[in-house]
């Protein structure tokens, strides 16, 4: 792609993609700007679109480029410009009186196919989210839904929190995959949740003004709810 982003824009995506822990991403301008992100453990996977009104200018290459993790966001720059040429991808930071320029190499690649049935979804509140965060280790939590009210619970940990969502699970997933994907919910609006029975993950769901964030989290175990 070639594109020119804000610099608060170039912030938030830089924050996104920050959830995971990963030393590559997967940029996919086949129809529109697609990341995905896989956590080096593949028990977290991002899915990231930014539509076309996020960015400044944007003109779309038809590729799927595998790179090395890069920084969107430097302090005090004004703005970011990507261009890509046959396999090179230019990143251009820039601020008042200077430019700085990062090359990078680029692989071709195809996205990781995630196969995820949906029995229940439902909503919750992603400011509520954010009082979780001082709760969650990295241990493994167990998170339960039952009767529009959903519980993460571990060693150390108990909260509960309202879910428009009607039925009920009960999964173990790892605590730190929670506090990552919650670490960034201030910079959205809507947060969904869903689940299902034959799926080895679970999917929450957020979307921002122009961006949309599917985090699939890695269960452990399934429980009785």
């Amino acid at each position: 792609m070639d594109c020119v982003m804000s610099s608060q824009n170039a912030f938030i995506v830089d924050r996104i993609l920050q959830a995971v822990r990963t030393s590559a991403m997967l940029i996919d301008t086949t129809n529109e700007v697609a990341f995905q992100l896989i956590a080096a453990d593949k028990t977290l996977i991002l899915n990231l679109t930014l539509e076309k009104a996020f960015f400044t200018s944007l003109s779309l290459k038809n590729r799927l480029a595998l790179i090395p993790r890069q920084k969107f966001y430097i302090k005090k720059m004004k703005l970011l410009r990507i261009t890509t040429n046959e396999y090179v991808m230019v990143f251009e930071y820039v601020f008042d009186k200077y430019v700085l320029r990062r090359r990078v190499f680029y692989n071709q690649s195809q996205p990781f196919a995630i196969d995820f049935k949906i029995d229940l979804s439902g909503e919750i509140n992603p400011n509520v989210l954010r009082l979780a965060l001082k709760e969650i280790g990295e241990e493994i939590v167990t998170l339960r839904v039952a009767k529009d009210v959903g519980e993460i619970r571990g060693e150390e940990t108990r909260m509960r929190f309202a879910v428009e969502l009607h039925g009920e699970f009960s999964v173990d997933v790892i605590g730190g995959n929670l506090r990552s994907i919650f670490e960034v919910s201030d910079l959205f609006i809507r947060m969904g949740i869903s689940y299902g029975s034959s799926n080895l993950s679970i999917n929450f769901v957020f979307v921002g003004s122009g961006t949309k964030a599917s985090f699939f989290v890695a269960i452990n175990r399934r429980a009785n709810p």
